[in-house]
């Protein structure tokens, strides 16, 4: 009861309204102005001999314990949401000292361990404070967050799923999970965990679908994204693992796009190279080309899918767009195999002497995408003419892609990309148990290796 007899209950009660009301009202500072009186109260109480805060309450006339313990949590987000950091640190100091490990402080250091980029120290932090208050979603958040960018997948995804089963109606959690599944390459789970939601985002849930193999369905989805030129619903929530929406300028006209609009272009255009759909491809070449307003690496990705079916003239077009862009080692590179191709040796000459020596790998792969150009169009001439080729065409591709693997993992052992492309390609050669040896030294190295994992699992099956 707040009579005279009980000063410091009265004190309490008031400043905890006082700091309650400027809380729902944004007004931090004012919130910790508020609870000053309370907190010197309760060092006071700390430094006096005899004299306990958290027990005797009745018979010491001092507040409640539960009373002190919020008006320190309030204080220390208040103080973190301020970037107040040596107001943070006392109330963390007070409230360790009085209270023991807090599950609402320990939040709190997590959060601001995250801001000075010390992620080890959060997730220590965020997995104690969910064993003290296993029932709070948005610690398991945090911690899914924190597992998943630690690159512990299996660890992340069980805490969103037990974020998730706590809070099963709370659509930023189902895209969390989905985000973490997506990252872990378990693209199941991922359409599972948003199959709830009324609409989901569409560029993840076309990654997903693009993952599971459903390719033709992804392209659909794809083509909602660009059509509403948003990445996602306005009104779902997006996942905290997502990368905030980043503006580029298209480098002709001064134009701001979203990034995310030009990767789902790009990722819908390989889609279509994976599906042979040549004419989707095509027609959308040619709309590219009159379309001044388009990102150049976009642009740069169709001249070399063009390259890819032998349309040498549209890949010319495409990368001549682009020569004065940030793309430009990568369209001078096409364009001069392009041009050899058609048999313009001036143009193909003059875009090589402007590469710079680090841009000699571009020119190989080109030079590469236009050998490859070269053997579709005689292999489709024999087949017209009636006639079958003596020899695949990509036995011989597939046969130097090894020979130049072997030679790079010889001279970095250590680098499990290396070994699994290598794999990749005796794989492709039906040398399956070379393939097999090579994924299990990727495996060796990078044990976490989602897609050596998943080539090994269809190695086996089909064995």
């Amino acid at each position: 009861m707040n009579t005279p007899a009980n000063p410091a209950r009265r004190i309490t009660a008031s400043a905890l309204r006082e700091a309650r009301l400027s809380w729902r009202l944004s007004r931090l500072g004012a919130t910790l102005a508020a609870l000053d009186p309370l907190l010197e109260m309760i060092d006071a109480a700390e430094s006096s001999p005899g004299c306990s805060v958290a027990g005797g309450a009745k018979e010491t006339g001092q507040p409640k314990p539960w009373r002190t313990r919020g008006a320190v949590r309030l204080a220390a987000s208040a103080a973190y949401l301020l970037g107040r950091d040596e107001a943070l640190e006392r109330m963390l100091r007070l409230g360790a000292r009085r209270y023991g490990e807090d599950a609402t402080l320990l939040h709190l250091e997590a959060r601001r361990a995250v801001d000075d980029g010390r992620l080890d120290d959060a997730a220590s932090l965020a997995r104690r404070a969910a064993a003290i208050a296993p029932d709070r979603p948005r610690l398991r958040q945090l911690l899914a967050r924190l597992e998943a960018r630690a690159g512990r997948h299996d660890a992340a995804i069980e805490a969103a799923r037990a974020a998730i089963r706590l809070r099963p109606r709370r659509a930023c959690l189902r895209v969390e999970l989905a985000q973490i599944a997506l990252a872990a390459g378990r693209h199941d789970l991922g359409l599972k965990a948003i199959g709830a939601l009324i609409d989901p985002p569409a560029l993840l849930h076309a990654r997903l679908l693009a993952g599971c193999g459903r390719w033709r369905e992804a392209v659909e989805m794809y083509d909602r994204v660009l059509e509403s030129h948003a990445p996602a619903p306005s009104s779902q929530s997006r996942s905290p693992l997502a990368a905030a929406p980043i503006r580029v300028t298209c480098f002709n006209r001064g134009v701001d796009v979203d990034r995310d609009l030009v990767d789902a272009a790009i990722e819908r255009i390989d889609l279509l190279e994976r599906l042979g759909d040549r004419s989707a491809v095509i027609a959308l070449a040619d709309a590219e080309v009159g379309d001044p307003f388009r990102h150049p690496a976009l642009l740069v990705r169709l001249a070399e899918v063009m390259l890819n079916f032998g349309e040498a003239r549209r890949c010319v077009a495409l990368a001549g767009l682009c020569r004065h862009s940030a793309e430009a080692p990568r369209a001078l590179a096409l364009i001069s195999v392009a041009a050899d191709l058609l048999g313009r040796g001036v143009l193909a000459e003059r875009c090589r002497r402007r590469l710079r020596a680090g841009d000699r790998t571009l020119l190989a792969r080109s030079w590469r995408r236009g050998l490859m150009a070269r053997l579709i169009a005689a292999q489709t001439s024999c087949r017209r003419a009636g006639s079958d080729p003596t020899q695949s065409v990509l036995e011989p591709l597939l046969t130097r892609a090894v020979e130049v693997l072997t030679d790079a993992s010889a001279q970095s052992p250590r680098y499990a990309d290396v070994h699994y492309h290598r794999a990749n390609c005796l794989a492709a050669l039906g040398r399956t148990e070379e393939a097999a040896a090579a994924l299990d030294t990727a495996l060796r190295i990078n044990p976490s290796y989602a897609d050596a994992r998943r080539l090994a699992d269809t190695l086996r099956a089909a064995a």
